[in-house]
């Protein structure tokens, strides 16, 4: 998960200039929400338990299965089963001994990939549909400016969170990252 540059011409308030972007900012208000009320609970609030329903289940899996690989020596020679604690936190068994451990790490690689103060963080209004009900955004650092137009070529940093639709919601696929989770 890292910070990406793209160039792109996206504007960030696409009602107040042209009415036919209206619709279009419309149909994206639902996905941009549920992204930045994902991160802003992980983020601001520090809550991955709490977030925890906002997330597709293959991110839950893949982000499981990496804490595990790289604590797999300690849990070995702590005789641990990988599986069992994969298992158990990719299910978000919250009262797992070891879910406080996955829940602060990822907590802080999170926070380490967008912008640390939430009054600045910006999404592209473009759609960009990745796949069957699948779409991408752009999360940015807007400096705390409201009136944020990303001008053709103009290049900036941005993290990538993927989205899915299922169960009538959007859920968080990846972050940092334009493909879908291992």
């Amino acid at each position: 998960m890292t910070w990406q540059s793209r160039g792109m011409t996206d504007s960030f308030h696409p009602g107040l200039s042209n009415p036919e972007s209206w619709e279009e900012a419309a149909v994206q208000a639902p996905v941009a929400i549920a992204a930045l009320d994902f991160l802003t609970t992980v983020v601001q609030e520090q809550d991955l338990a709490v977030a925890w329903d906002a997330m597709d289940p293959q991110l839950k899996q893949s982000w499981a299965a990496a804490w595990v690989e790289a604590n797999s020596p300690a849990l070995a020679e702590y005789g641990r089963d990988l599986e069992e604690v994969r298992a158990a936190l990719a299910k978000g068994d919250f009262e797992h001994d070891l879910w406080p451990h996955f829940s602060r790490g990822t907590l802080c690689e999170v926070a380490s990939l967008v912008p640390s103060n939430p009054d600045w963080w910006g999404i592209g209004a473009t759609a960009r549909v990745s796949g069957m009900e699948v779409e991408l955004l752009y999360l940015h650092d807007t400096g705390g400016r409201s009136d944020v137009i990303w001008q053709p070529g103009e290049v900036k940093p941005v993290v990538p969170i993927l989205m899915r639709y299922s169960n009538e919601s959007w859920k968080v696929l990846n972050l940092g990252s334009e493909s879908f989770p291992d």
